[in-house]
């Protein structure tokens, strides 16, 4: 299947973003006129380079399934330039606020977001029509920024995820990750979305590949050892399943999906006071109390699995 993002369609892209203009009229001419970013990535409006540096650590742990983290360097970002609409539009769809507070941050982080360019504008716009599960907008939109921004694979990343409706067979949302590595194979997100969705077609070998390509990409970050031990524990291979756990965990102890991970392989082998102690170490880095009251009733739930 080719994704809708390999056909190029720069008239219709334009047509969008022109579009976004006319419900955000404070936007500058100019400032839409900018045209596609420089080699065809995002570029960020902003004079601060700590503000900068702040939303690309914060996407990149977002990319790479580690919300905490993301959440507090956008919300940095944002400290030092609070007219960074992309950055604002981020940390709104993965903030714990309430859905009122939710929507007027995503509202306000697509206006300023008119700062930058067409293609940052359509893809903060996508970002919030799929954070407000409006499906057919978002794939309207992350098509039009895919056109304006061809060479980013954070916006080719983000499509990837409403290029299907929802109910399309795991083939073919295999067939859309398989392609979004093929444009950028050294973009490791993709290759861990990629390695679900090919265990969920039953092609485990082909799987562990791609995960193992993951953790190769990014060493450094907890999510590729945690998404590499959760498949070898699908698989049965418990001791090295525990390996990868503790590294992810080790590599950062918020990472505490890790730690759970770790505590089930350790009931999985029958040592259930063992896993129990890795909890409560989790329980210690939990980094709002929704997660410390999850790793509490895992803890619970560990002496029943016993």
């Amino acid at each position: 299947m080719q994704m809708t993002s390999s056909i190029r369609r720069p008239a219709f892209a334009l047509a969008a973003a022109g579009l976004l203009l006319a419900f955000w009229p404070q936007a500058a001419p100019a400032q839409m006129g900018a045209g596609v970013g420089e080699g065809g990535r995002i570029e960020l409006p902003s004079t601060s380079e700590a503000a900068r540096a702040e939303f690309w650590s914060g996407l990149r742990s977002l990319n790479n399934i580690h919300f905490t983290a993301g959440r507090a360097q956008l919300a940095k970002a944002l400290e030092l330039d609070e007219s960074l609409g992309l950055a604002r539009v981020l940390w709104a769809t993965f903030a714990q606020i309430p859905t009122a507070q939710r929507d007027m941050e995503l509202d306000r982080g697509v206006k300023d977001a008119a700062a930058g360019t067409p293609g940052e504008l359509a893809f903060a716009a996508a970002i919030r029509a799929q954070t407000l599960n409006r499906q057919d907008e978002a794939r309207t939109l992350f098509a039009a920024a895919q056109d304006l921004l061809p060479n980013d694979p954070n916006v080719a990343y983000w499509a990837g995820f409403s290029t299907n409706p929802p109910g399309t067979p795991a083939y073919e949302n295999a067939l859309v990750w398989r392609n979004v590595t093929e444009r950028f194979p050294e973009f490791a997100p993709a290759h861990n979305i990629l390695a679900y969705t090919l265990y969920q077609v039953g092609d485990e070998a082909a799987a562990l590949e791609a995960v193992r390509t993951y953790a190769r990409l990014v060493p450094d970050h907890p999510n590729p050892h945690d998404s590499y031990a959760e498949l070898l524990q699908w698989e049965g291979r418990l001791d090295e399943s525990a390996m990868h756990y503790q590294r992810a965990f080790e590599l950062d102890p918020t990472f505490v999906e890790a730690a759970v991970g770790l505590a089930e392989v350790r009931h999985l082998q029958g040592r259930g006071t063992e896993a129990r102690t890795i909890i409560t170490s989790a329980i210690g880095h939990a980094s709002t109390p929704q997660v410390r009251t999850g790793l509490h009733r895992r803890l619970a739930l560990s002496y029943l699995m016993d």
